[in-house]
């Protein structure tokens, strides 16, 4: 079943890479059966999103770089050169002129979640909706990856189904 979710990934390495951290979750999931304490299962709650939110990324990267292999994508990031103050509102304000330069970027290893799930969105390749999900998935990651989480966010079943359930979609 687990190879199956990751049929259309046409590198086998890759896809053996991504089946095997599947299957880790799957392992991570099973321990949660066991009579584990609510902290213990909190951090294998954690644990899990921490490697869905990365196979959903590797997911978008995929199908990003399938679709349009050479393209180069408009990213939200600016360039500003040559800015000049032309009048100062405030201590915090002015009001500038410069030349503004849109950036592209081209997809590589180093590309961000956020950035690739912003080009899935608007390339098509997700809806609006799973665009959310994949967002919202990409900050518990960075909450867990950045912040302590031990007492600011207890992660739960409901958040590991929605993240599992955002992954299948995906791959569907």
């Amino acid at each position: 079943m687990d190879s199956e979710i990751f049929g259309f990934v046409e590198n086998t390495s890759l896809r053996n890479r991504m089946v095997a951290t599947l299957e880790h979750v799957i392992f991570l999931t099973t321990l949660l059966k066991s009579k584990q304490s609510k902290k213990a299962q909190s951090y294998i709650y954690k644990d899990c999103i921490v490697y869905i939110a990365s196979l959903i990324e590797c997911v978008l990267r995929y199908k990003i770089l399938k679709n349009f292999p050479n393209e180069k994508f408009p990213i939200k990031d600016k360039d500003y050169r040559d800015v000049k103050e032309i009048h100062r509102l405030s201590s915090e304000e002015s009001i500038v002129w410069g030349i503004e330069k849109n950036k592209e970027i081209k997809i590589s290893g180093g590309t961000d979640f956020c950035k690739l799930n912003e080009i899935a969105k608007d390339k098509s390749i997700i809806d609006f909706s799973t665009f959310e999900n994949c967002e919202e998935i990409r900050k518990w990651r960075n909450t867990i990856h950045i912040v302590d989480t031990e007492e600011k966010e207890i992660f739960n079943e409901k958040d590991l189904e929605k993240a599992s359930n955002t992954l299948l979609n995906l791959c569907s």
